[in-house]
């Protein structure tokens, strides 16, 4: 009977397992394909253009929402870029490229998070990459 129990155990650990790994492939496919994941107080997603182009759409994105650029920090490795609002809270955001065409980006306004600028911030962006 032990043998029995031990089996079962074994698997349910092993399906646990794999819905997990499956739940985390299907995040990651949704923000892959233009959703956003909103976690820890900043709002991320990727997007399939180079670390250049998503550093120029951030710029205007910027600019088009009237985001004052305090820090502007671009390579091939990456980039960031940081600001303040209107009402003075701080934007910053961070580009890393996944791979030569992909580049993952982080959006965090305020201390805290700001859910909507950040949704903002980021469909200003996703428009100039268009």
């Amino acid at each position: 009977m032990r043998r029995g129990n031990a089996f079962f155990t074994l698997a349910i650990l092993i399906t646990v397992m794999v819905s997990g790994c499956v739940a985390a492939a299907a995040a990651g496919a949704a923000a892959g394909a233009g959703g956003y994941a909103w976690a820890s107080g900043k709002l991320t997603f990727t997007t399939a253009h180079r670390v250049a182009e998503v550093h120029a759409a951030a710029l205007s994105a910027f600019k088009d929402l009237e985001i004052d650029v305090t820090g502007d920090r671009t390579s091939t490795l990456g980039g960031k870029l940081t600001g303040l609002t209107t009402t003075d809270e701080q934007v910053t955001v961070d580009l890393e490229p996944v791979a030569t065409d992909i580049t993952k980006i982080d959006i965090r306004v305020g201390f805290w998070g700001n859910q909507y600028q950040e949704a903002k911030i980021a469909d200003a962006i996703q428009r100039h990459l268009r």
